[in-house]
């Protein structure tokens, strides 16, 4: 991840800024709660959260990874587009 941080992917426009702390709150909380927060998948997501506050990823890059990291855990994937800035949200899910 930090590698991928260092190639300056730069988001052209920031979260969705109605999203409450709380909202937030209890969102980082159901990730913790799924993979616990020592995770390597929570720290991923932690570094996702901070570097699309610090616009240092595009959302299609963010979502992305999201994708792959919350796969087969619907509620968490569905609920990041609480998180995306208006005109992105996550793509269907591929039954399995």
């Amino acid at each position: 991840m930090a590698e991928d941080a260092s190639r300056g992917l730069r988001a052209q426009r920031a979260p969705n800024p109605n999203v409450t702390f709380q909202q937030a709150f209890r969102y980082v909380e159901l990730v913790a709660t799924a993979y616990g927060r020592h995770s390597r998948t929570y720290q991923i997501f932690m570094d996702l959260l901070r570097g699309m506050q610090h616009r240092l990823f595009d959302p299609p890059y963010v979502i992305s990874w999201i994708a792959f990291l919350f796969a087969g855990h619907s509620d968490l994937y569905h609920g990041f587009n609480a998180f995306l800035p208006p005109g992105y949200q996550m793509p269907r899910q591929q039954r399995q």
